[in-house]
């Protein structure tokens, strides 16, 4: 990467600094257009495209992954909010068809795994419908695909027990990606059986003593050695949404369930969280830098900084 730090020395963590600062101005274009009309913008898809490419050149010049916490975070939480704001749509940051396919095995894999070490599991469905593609390679991205990454990235950022207020986005966020859908599997041949695999997917989710994914350790009271009792209550309140009166068609059911969860609300509500979670960690040092102090340091230590890193004459 081109930068006008003269010491070798500093060439790593200048190189860092710029990346964390593409990341951080990227994902503030990210959030800024999922908030307004939604449609691709060119700033944002250029933002996107300087991210990537240098990425590239920082992990050829660094094969060794240097230690920058931050700014791994920041960028799980710009591909997170990328696929999520960009989903209904294919733009120049879809994923490939493979590597969605991918994905949508390994979600279903991990999410087999699951039902098999929960025997008490609510979420059973055939087992000869787990193995087959609930959506076409033509659909795309999904919130069942998007599940997973939002765990990581929770997980990423959990300080203790997981709030109230985050157990039920994390249950809506899985009702929502049932709900979503049904638009696209309601008028296939094996509707139902594909919705109660979609189920299960979704709510799969929930620590158990059988089954290591340390995502799920977001759910579990490591005091008492047990899952944590209002998540179980969370959990259950959101899946029984999913399950129609008796006599009542699954189909009907879940769209009459629909009318009670907009989802441009939810929407509305994990855009916030997402701004949350780009903001929970320290500022990029060069947006830092642009200031007159930089966190943790003197003004004379922040001019100091800036002159060894060519940023001041």
């Amino acid at each position: 990467m081109d930068t006008k730090c003269a010491d070798p020395d500093l060439q790593l963590d200048v190189d860092i600094m710029m990346i964390d600062y593409l990341i951080h101005s990227a994902l503030r274009r990210v959030i800024k257009e999922s908030k307004q009309s939604g449609q691709q913008s060119e700033s944002t898809d250029n933002a996107l495209h300087m991210v990537e490419d240098c990425l590239v050149l920082f992990n050829a010049h660094h094969p060794v992954p240097p230690d920058m916490p931050n700014t791994e975070f920041r960028l799980e939480v710009l591909q997170f909010a990328t696929l999520f704001g960009r989903r209904k749509r294919k733009t120049t940051s879809s994923p490939s068809t493979s590597r969605l396919r991918d994905l949508r095995a390994e979600n279903a894999e991990r999410s087999q795994k699951w039902t098999a070490s929960h025997p008490q599991s609510d979420t059973k469905v055939r087992s000869d419908t787990l193995a087959e593609p609930l959506f076409s390679e033509e659909q795309p991205v999904m919130l069942l695909d998007l599940l997973p990454l939002f765990m990581s990235i929770s997980a990423m950022r959990a300080d203790g027990n997981p709030s109230s207020y985050w157990m039920n986005l994390a249950a809506e966020f899985m009702l929502q990606a049932v709900l979503e859908a049904l638009a696209f599997v309601q008028n296939t041949s094996d509707a139902d059986d594909k919705l109660g695999s979609i189920i299960r997917e979704a709510f799969s989710w929930g620590r158990s003593e059988n089954f290591q994914d340390p995502r799920d350790d977001l759910f579990w009271d490591f005091d008492n050695g047990i899952e944590l009792k209002e998540w179980i209550t969370v959990r259950s309140e959101y899946l029984s949404e999913t399950t129609p009166k008796s006599g009542m068609d699954l189909i009907k059911h879940l769209n009459s369930v629909k009318q009670n969860y907009p989802l441009q609300d939810f929407e509305t509500i994990m855009l916030k969280y997402i701004t949350t979670l780009s903001t929970s960690v320290e500022q990029p040092l060069l947006v830092q830098l642009q200031g007159t102090q930089v966190n943790g340091l003197t003004k004379r230590e922040t001019l100091k900084l800036k002159l060894r890193c060519g940023l001041s004459k």
